[in-house]
């Protein structure tokens, strides 16, 4: 009916008579089929049935109220493996177009064809690929190639299937060696082992597999046209190690071997020793000569797949030019440029000498894959390179903040969290010319303070360094588990059976310094109690302490099985910090005096969020207020005792882009709210006060900027601040802080960094740092410096240069951009 029930039409002739279900939304109503959805029209007639999903569908009502779903909610009828990874970001990501238009898209064995004038998918399809391998396309000049893994469990090796012009891909080349592919975007691809391919038997207790770093193997297979693949190998020099290959489109390649001692330098005359030829393949010889950046193997391995983004197994650091030249990617850390933050172009002349090409000025992290890279800067430019890094030109403003992690880019654009940039700027556009190591140019970055530390005395031994505190020799008997902000903890299970050193009972103080209660069992009337054993001792250091010793607490049975994710800081209400840690089946709160044991919030979570870490609040005594993902979606979860609150979601479904930097924060009153800053170093800031009684979230209201930071023993900060929230907020120091080199040389902020703040609407107050640093004075072999410091309302200030089991103390100022310190 149409007219309100006056007059009925039988509509059993359009619809037959099994209809599941009727569904009425704002001003139509759906007729819910086996095949799908069909409206009714005003007109009384009903239209094509619609296969596009809806939300808040119960079969079991027969009348309900349905509202249309998202564009989000076309993914169901996607494959699967198209259900988290858009056909339009695998194309991009595999960056393989075809003469037509459209590109080839792979994700978790889907193949799509998308066109690229839209960005929609013209057709997919989920039978083109062997079952059990994890494939990558490749344009290459005689058609488009995918580069095929198998799954750790399933094999050794891969295959090379092609395709000429679209059509199903046939096998073209087979391999049985644990290796991975090197290729770059002019064509040229290898493979890392043998040419031959035999039957080989799993060994899943094989060593090295789907972790930890690539050792490439010293043979070499080169694709030199369709099925013709020609071998090369090289003999390796005593004390040098291989890095990487880059295959060259006519069947040769270039060896890139660097030697085991890491400071060693090169040879007096000039190009002595760094370039020789054997048999196909020229053997460059690196040294570790360009300061901070350093050569390194790829850190990613070829078998590791997960459910979210595809992976990058086709190793394109290297790119042999045809005129003896080579253009690489170099990190200011020794990993492969897949996994580091920033990326530095290197060009290699044809004796081996490197040049350094510059960077954008104050760039985030990097999308950079071949010769196609992008980053956007502080002042949100954003800045694309076409040539290896040679050089870098504007493109324009971002629509997006800097970046928090890396990306990957292809000569069809880049992939960055979950927005996708199609395409490249215009020819015209200004370069940057290079102008020496990154390190030597001043950058002056609007609304990001100036950190100044200054030396005071000689360093000294930290409390305790006389103690043995590394890692057993053992691994098995030794868990380590990484912190959001650089730093670690060590889980040592203590060997044999003997007492406990330090008297094997709990601290003589409860949690946060609260009496123990004594338990009678443990002290017999007249005779002195017997130590208990300790089974496992938890080794750390507590952030935001300049001078503290390490610390080592009493964890007995803390298991940890494989799921290792990291810890989480939490602030106390006595503004100390706590960390939460989430081992399998179980979680530890770990605190300066105590390990206490928690039932786990959800048994079934394998890690608790995607960005690179997270912070919370601490209630009382054992209950953690941490932003999760449940269900991945953002929510509020309070962690304890049971029974457990039903978390409370926060954030958009799906919120990829987790660079907007979320952290809980506490007023004085007691009031939580939840900070949303707006990228590093944000200008634009806000919180949402946390109505608990409501389970509800109030109206944001505007914070202050981050470059109004001052001190908390600023005058400034001593006077109270109506509507402040105290907090600690994850950062990456090199982007939301500069330190001044003038006054700490030889010292480089790292990536990783946790700040203790009181954030109001007037100003940004101070009271910890606690970040990673790089000196360059030390030798790379000598672990990780942190800086400390510490500022209170009362000047007790302290501020260190932590080594492994030294420190050098220092007088430590914040300086605005006119340089007021403060």
């Amino acid at each position: 009916t149409v007219d309100g029930g006056a007059t009925f039409t039988d509509a059993t002739p359009s619809v037959g008579l099994a209809p599941r279900g009727l569904a009425a939304g704002p001003g139509e109503i759906w007729l819910e089929m086996h095949q799908g959805r069909m409206r009714l029209k005003p007109d009384g007639t009903f239209g094509e049935i619609e296969q596009n999903p809806r939300t808040g569908l119960d079969y079991g009502r027969p009348f309900q109220i349905v509202h249309p779903a998202g564009r989000a909610a076309l993914r169901e009828t996607w494959p699967w493996g198209f259900r988290d990874t858009p056909p339009l970001y695998a194309a991009v990501f595999g960056g393989a177009p075809l003469a037509d238009g459209t590109a080839i898209g792979v994700a978790h064995g889907s193949v799509a064809l998308v066109d690229l004038a839209t960005g929609e998918a013209r057709s997919m399809s989920t039978d083109w690929l062997p079952q059990g391998v994890e494939c990558l396309p490749f344009a290459a000049k005689d058609g488009v190639l995918f580069a095929c893994s198998w799954e750790s469990y399933q094999g050794y090796g891969g295959y090379v299937l092609r395709s000429s012009g679209g059509e199903p891909p046939v096998v073209e080349k087979a391999f049985s060696d644990d290796g991975y592919f090197a290729g770059d975007d002019h064509g040229a691809l290898g493979f890392v082992g043998s040419c031959a391919a035999t039957p080989r038997l799993i060994d899943q207790d094989s060593r090295g597999r789907d972790s930890g770093d690539i050792v490439p193997s010293p043979v070499f297979c080169v694709r030199r046209g369709p099925g013709d693949w020609v071998e090369r190998s090289l003999d390796l020099e005593p004390g040098t190690a291989l890095l990487g290959w880059a295959p060259r489109a006519d069947g040769t390649a270039a060896a890139f071997v660097i030697g085991l001692d890491p400071d060693a330098l090169p040879e007096p005359a000039q190009g002595a020793g760094r370039v020789r030829e054997q048999g196909g393949v020229r053997i460059v010889r690196l040294y570790q000569e360009l300061g901070h950046l350093r050569w390194g193997r790829p850190s990613f391995r070829p078998y590791s797949f997960g459910r979210s983004s595809p992976n990058v197994f086709i190793d394109k650091r290297f790119r042999a030019r045809d005129d003896g030249r080579i253009d690489a990617w170099i990190s200011p850390s020794e990993m492969s440029d897949m996994a580091s933050r920033v990326a530095v172009g290197v060009t290699l002349d044809p004796g081996g000498r490197p040049s350094v090409h510059a960077l954008p000025p104050s760039p985030s992290a990097m999308a950079v894959t071949g010769d196609f890279g992008l980053t956007i800067t502080k002042d949100g430019r954003v800045f694309e390179t076409l040539d290896h890094g040679r050089t870098w030109r504007d493109a324009g403003s971002s629509p997006i903040p800097p970046l928090a992690s890396p990306g990957t880019c292809s000569r069809l654009g880049c992939v960055l969290g979950s927005v996708v940039r199609l395409g490249w700027g215009g020819p015209g556009a200004e370069s940057i010319v290079s102008a020496g190591l990154p390190e030597e140019r001043e950058e002056a970055i609007e609304g990001r303070p100036r950190l100044t530390c200054e030396p005071v005395g000689l360093p000294s031994s930290l409390p305790g360094a006389d103690t043995d505190d590394r890692p057993a020799k053992n691994r098995s008997n030794t868990v380590v588990i990484p912190t959001g902000y650089g730093d670690s903890l060590t889980i040592l299970r203590e060997s044999g059976e003997e007492p406990d050193p330090q008297g094997g009972a709990l601290p003589s103080q409860g949690l946060f310094g609260l009496p123990a209660v004594p338990d009678p069992a443990l002290a017999p009337s007249g005779k002195p109690a017997s130590p208990p054993l300790r089974t496992h001792t938890l080794v750390y250091r507590p952030p935001f302490q300049p001078d503290s010793p390490v610390l080592r607490l009493n964890a007995t049975n803390a298991n940890f099985g494989y799921r290792r994710p990291p810890a989480i800081p939490l602030l106390t209400e006595r503004g100390e910090v706590a960390l939460l840690l989430a081992p399998d089946g179980s979680e530890l709160l770990v605190t300066p005096t105590d390990v206490l044991a928690l039932p786990p919030f959800d048994p079934r979570r394998y890690f608790f969020g995607e960005s690179a870490a997270i912070t919370g609040q601490l209630l009382g005594r054992d209950r953690p207020l941490v932003l999760g993902d449940m269900r991945r979606r953002t929510s509020l979860e309070e962690h304890g005792p049971l029974p457990h609150r039903p978390p409370l979601y926060v954030a958009l479904d799906r919120e990829h882009i987790r660079k907007r930097t979320l952290a809980i924060g506490r007023r004085d009153d007691g009031a939580l709210g939840i900070l949303v800053l707006d990228g590093p170093a944000p200008e634009t800031a806000g919180v949402a006060e946390l109505d608990r009684g409501a389970t509800s979230l109030r109206s944001v209201a505007r914070l202050a900027p981050w470059s109004t930071l001052s001190l908390a023993s600023d005058a400034l900060c001593k006077a109270p601040q109506k509507g402040a929230y105290r907090a600690l907020i994850s950062l990456d120091p090199g982007l939301w802080l500069a330190l001044d080199g003038r006054s700490l040389p030889g010292v480089e902020l790292g990536s990783q960094g946790l700040a203790l703040v009181r954030w109001g609407p007037d100003r940004v107050c101070l009271e910890g740092l606690d970040l990673t640093a790089r000196d360059v004075r030390r030798r790379t072999d000598a672990g990780t410096s942190t800086l400390v410091a510490k500022w209170t309302a009362s000047g007790k200030n302290a501020a260190a240069l932590r080594w492994e089991k030294l420190r050098q103390p220092l007088r430590c100022s914040i300086h605005r951009e006119a340089g007021e310190p403060r």
